[in-house]
């Protein structure tokens, strides 16, 4: 059985931690909302190594939606 409408068992890996994506899941509007509300989440600086910054290889700020 699927966990979702666009997930098929062809298509679902059995290792996760792989790099897959799908075509055409969210119709424009909704892409519009998953922006909207991702932009108000709150943000925090992204740490690498031991939860340090490391600004001269990169810096980003994140927000965790879950």
């Amino acid at each position: 059985m699927p966990y979702f409408d666009f997930i098929t068992q062809e298509s679902h890996q059995t290792d996760l931690y792989n790099f897959y994506y799908f075509n055409e899941v969210f119709s424009p509007e909704e892409i519009k909302t998953i922006i909207n509300i991702c932009e108000e989440l709150p943000k925090e600086v992204a740490t690498v190594d031991y939860n340090e910054t490391t600004d001269n290889i990169r810096r980003s700020e994140i927000a965790w939606l879950g």
